[in-house]
C-alpha cells in the first residue's frame, strides 16, 4: 500500500470475514523462517518504506516524535496475526513467546526504515 487511502480502504475491506481469511491466506504464502523474517517479509509485501516509516505500533516513536498509530487498524493487524500465527514455519515456543508481534511489527518497520 502506498497511500493513506489505501490503508484506509484495505482496513474496511477487511471487515468482511472472508475477505480478511482470503488475506490471511495470501500472506500465509509470503512465509518465513523465523516470527521476525515472517513479519518482515508481510510488511515489506503490504508497505512502501515511505507509509511504513510514518507507522509505529503505538503512535510515538523511540525518539518521541508523533506517527501515525497501527493498532487503530486493527483487521490489517489481525490479518498480519492470522498468517504469522498460521506459519508453520515458526517454532510454537517462538509464536508462544510472542503471541503478540508488535515488537516484531516495530523491527519489521525499523528494517524497513533502513532498507
Amino acid at each position: 500500500m502506498d497511500s493513506f487511502d489505501h490503508i484506509e480502504n484495505m482496513e474496511n475491506t477487511l471487515r468482511d470475514n472472508l475477505t480478511r481469511h482470503q488475506m490471511i491466506l495470501m500472506l500465509l504464502r509470503i512465509g518465513g523462517m523465523t516470527l521476525q523474517k515472517t513479519v518482515y517479509s508481510i510488511m515489506d509485501k503490504l508497505f512502501t518504506n515511505e507509509i511504513g516509516t510514518q507507522y509505529t505500533s503505538t503512535g510515538k516513536s523511540m525518539k518521541g516524535v508523533d506517527k501515525n498509530k497501527f493498532d487503530d487498524f486493527k483487521n490489517i493487524f489481525a490479518a498480519i496475526s492470522g498468517a504469522v500465527l498460521a506459519n508453520n514455519d515458526i517454532t510454537d515456543d517462538e509464536k508462544i513467546y510472542n503471541q503478540n508481534p508488535v515488537s516484531s511489527l516495530r523491527m519489521a518497520a525499523s528494517l524497513t526504515a533502513k532498507s
